[in-house]
């Protein structure tokens, strides 16, 4: 079955309680299409705490690849820009990380859900339309790297990352690149907690099971459900 966007998890939520008409099923912040990780569903009461999750520090891991940039900042897209990394090393990563801590100004992806007139700014890309790259004011709390790893033919580093709302992980994986004279795109990204909910609480302490984005089917979803006993929440 094909992977959900955010959005269809929320439609099929709807679709199930019924008379859907009367209950408000929402989330607490679009993932990215290629990532993985949390992702807070809001049911009826519920809904009511989605905006201070939206307000409120993400934590994400995500992996960059050095030596390419492209259209989307992920690996989804095609390559605009290629750059010599032969210079880069663990120790000149780790001496521009602090530069991004803090309230930065971030050049949001064109290939987003930010809305431009009622439509995201995707869409209008994708629809053939000249979008300019928003610039926003962000906060990053804490950048940590992790693992460096140099590969015969590319190299690689690992963040873990906790943001503030709007934080586009992409871009940030791309300011590095540049930063480090170099281009970067990023390959794997995995959101590990929003607010209270974290990846690790729900894969230990409850059965679960974590999924891959592309791995998310709508009897999965049910199945959750199911397990937690929160079925009788969403017959509304």
């Amino acid at each position: 079955m094909n992977s959900l966007r955010t959005t269809d998890v929320v439609v099929s939520l709807l679709k199930f309680s019924g008379d859907y008409k009367k209950c408000k099923v929402g989330h607490g912040g679009t993932l990215d299409k290629l990532a993985e990780g949390v992702l807070v569903i809001g049911i009826n009461q519920g809904c009511r705490f989605l905006n201070d999750l939206l307000k409120g520090p993400k934590s994400y891991e995500v992996v960059g690849k050095l030596g390419l940039e492209t259209d989307t900042l992920d690996l989804g897209g095609n390559i605009i820009r290629t750059a010599d990394d032969d210079h880069v090393d663990e120790s000149l990563i780790n001496s521009v990380l602090p530069l991004f801590i803090g309230e930065t100004e971030q050049e949001a992806p064109i290939y987003s859900s930010l809305k431009i007139n009622g439509k995201t700014s995707a869409d209008r890309v994708r629809s053939g339309e000249h979008v300019e790259a928003k610039v926003r004011k962000v906060i990053i709390y804490d950048i940590v790297l992790t693992k460096y790893e140099s590969h015969v033919d590319h190299k690689s580093f690992t963040l873990a990352v906790t943001c503030g709302a709007g934080t586009y992980v992409r871009s940030l994986v791309r300011d590095i690149g540049r930063k480090v004279n170099s281009a970067a795109t990023a390959t794997t990204i995995i959101r590990t907690s929003q607010g209270p909910f974290s990846i690790v609480n729900s894969s230990s302490s409850s059965s679960l099971p974590v999924y891959k984005y592309e791995e998310i089917t709508f009897e999965k979803i049910i199945e959750a459900l199911d397990n937690f006993k929160y079925k009788q929440l969403i017959k509304c």
